[in-house]
């Protein structure tokens, strides 16, 4: 997630309160510090991310795995419960992906197509 002022140049959650990011290694990062480490990603996974906007928070799973890699209920996007705040990123903020270099790609679902799991949207959440 970022917001209109991500600086281009660096990743998902550098410096600036302006996005936060979960990257393959495990780690999700917010103004320059890691602040949780989930299941480490590759090529052909499926990475699912849920926000709510109300509570400013966010949750990912992979492969239709636990949320924020937690198989139990304390992680529930659907309730609000768990998730990693992203409190400190200012309004307003849109989802944004980071390829990790120059040859990364990904592809996107916004709804064109069918999706991979069953979506979730709750009252404030996309």
């Amino acid at each position: 997630n970022a917001n209109q002022n991500p600086i281009t140049n660096h990743y998902l959650g550098d410096t600036g309160n302006n996005s936060i990011g979960y990257y393959s290694d495990g780690n999700v990062y917010l103004n320059n510090a890691s602040v949780a480490t989930f299941t480490t990603y590759t090529s052909g996974d499926v990475i699912s991310m849920h926000v709510n906007h109300v509570l400013k928070k966010v949750w990912w799973r992979k492969n239709a795995g636990g949320w924020n890699n937690d198989i139990m209920a304390n992680q529930n996007p659907d309730l609000g419960i768990g998730g990693i705040s992203f409190a400190v990123v200012k309004d307003p903020v849109w989802p944004a992906v980071d390829t990790e270099g120059a040859t990364g790609v990904i592809t996107a679902n916004f709804g064109a197509t069918a999706y991979t799991e069953t979506p979730t949207v709750t009252s404030g959440n996309w």
